[in-house]
């Protein structure tokens, strides 16, 4: 048994390895140019465009996808932990966030909140990237653990049924001669002895 799961745990560091050492550094750099053909986009329509998006709106998008460009590599769950309770604990944060939120939801520009959507899109797609090498570990873990709830449950069910079916009546394993204390009016015979 030992053997197995020191087995198992090298073959998931070296998927996990693997993972990280080749296959997500691509798929952060491909993220990195999806935000920066995203933000080229955003400048392409304030330049050609100029007054299809208000100063505002472009700043406050603008900032958002920098911002994601530049901390691509903290947008781990850890941070936007921080993040929430920054939100509700500092009152001036808060009405900063929500300030950049009204002014992005209450636009009548499609464009504009195309651009967000995709920006938060990508954003979500960073933590996924993120965070993803460690499902590998903690993916199969959680597995075993609830495969092992499950055969518990399930055992304690099965010791229940034959509880059960041992315990059908107390009288059936009682001594004959004793039902008479349990069963005044039982007669005893010979036979019970």
């Amino acid at each position: 048994m030992l053997a197995t799961i020191i087995f198992i745990s090298i073959i998931l560091s070296l998927v996990y390895l693997l993972l990280e050492s080749a296959i997500l550094p691509n798929e952060r750099l491909k993220l990195r140019y999806d935000l920066f053909q995203l933000r080229d986009e955003l400048r392409w329509k304030s330049i050609n465009e100029p007054n299809s998006i208000t100063d505002e709106e472009y700043k406050i998008l603008s900032s958002t996808i920098n911002g994601t460009i530049s901390n691509m590599g903290h947008i781990v769950p850890s941070t936007l932990y921080k993040a929430h309770m920054t939100y509700s604990s500092n009152e001036e944060f808060r009405k900063s966030v929500d300030k950049k939120k009204a002014v992005i939801q209450n636009s009548q520009n499609e464009f504009v909140k195309t651009i967000d959507d995709r920006a938060r899109g990508l954003t979500f797609m960073a933590l996924g990237i993120n965070s993803g090498g460690w499902m590998v570990l903690i993916v199969p873990i959680y597995m075993l653990y609830k495969l092992f709830l499950s055969l518990t449950n399930y055992a304690l069910k099965i010791k229940e049924k034959i509880y059960q079916l041992i315990k059908i009546d107390e009288l059936a394993f009682a001594p004959r001669y004793m039902v008479k204390s349990i069963i005044p009016d039982y007669e005893i015979s010979q036979l019970d002895y």
